[in-house]
């Protein structure tokens, strides 16, 4: 009972601190201050370093996985159903694996996640090899790898249609255009160099800008026990078979880079 209005306190006070810091941005913006950025993309890709660098370089940003989890989202609805054009919209890809063991870790404390496994203050109790069989146990139970976000999400709210041109990997990058948005679409292992060019160039940056971590595994409570299961953990083939035969990946990856994933 008591855990469960904990949650409730925590959920409340999350949503209300996202309301008024999106009306405070929102409020920049229609005064005619700032043009957002629309960082919206899927989870575990990087997304709050990115913000948080962009913010600091003094870019007005709006942030959301999908249009029904946030303030930001609620507005972005609304304004393009307002016919609201103009758009620059950053999104991000991972190398799906490490997208998933990623996720898993975020989510194994996580009551409203499919990933849940006890609360934080549980786990803390177990040894590094029972959270690590735990953790494997849920990377490999039946849950979509949101394969289908680019359809169902960018292309289904922006009109853009990320594999409608072929990707080039040695870029890292690459630019779409759409009736409602212009896109900068980056590749996670590549943000850091060669995604910085890209930004700068999109965002017509004069100046540099410097990343700011954030939301990072070594800060995190479960650390430990994530570069364990890093250096333990074997994933069967025919699971690794799955996610990297799967046409997206094979759309944003060349044959030597996953065969570089596998054998990690």
């Amino acid at each position: 009972m008591v855990h469960g209005t904990m949650i409730a306190i925590q959920k409340t006070i999350k949503y209300l601190g996202g309301f008024f810091q999106g009306l405070f941005r929102h409020g920049l913006w229609f005064a005619g201050m700032n043009y957002p950025v629309l960082l919206f993309q899927m989870g575990k890709v990087g997304s709050v370093t990115l913000r948080s660098s962009l913010e600091a370089a003094g870019k007005t940003v709006l942030h959301t996985h999908d249009f029904s989890e946030n303030a930001d989202a609620r507005m972005i609805r609304k304004l393009i159903r307002q016919g609201r054009k103009g758009w620059k919209v950053i999104t991000l890809v991972r190398d799906p694996v490490a997208y998933r063991i990623s996720t898993v870790f975020q989510n194994l404390d996580n009551p409203e996640s499919f990933f849940f496994v006890a609360p934080r203050e549980c786990l803390r109790l177990l040894t590094h090899q029972e959270i690590a069989d735990h953790a494997i146990e849920k990377i490999l139970e039946y849950a979509p790898h949101p394969f289908d976000w680019f359809r169902t999400q960018l292309n289904d709210k922006f009109s853009v249609d990320v594999f409608s041109v072929p990707f080039d990997p040695s870029q890292g990058f690459q630019i779409y255009e759409g009736p409602l948005a212009k896109v900068l679409l980056i590749r996670y292992e590549d943000l850091w160099e060669k995604g910085k060019v890209a930004l700068k160039a999109f965002l017509n940056m004069e100046e540099d800008f410097k990343w700011i971590p954030a939301n990072l595994s070594s800060e995190k409570w479960y650390h430990d026990v994530y570069e364990y299961f890093k250096q333990q953990a074997i994933l069967p083939g025919d699971f690794l078979k799955r996610l990297y035969d799967h046409p997206w990946t094979r759309h944003f990856y060349t044959e030597q880079e996953i065969t570089l994933f596998k054998s990690r």
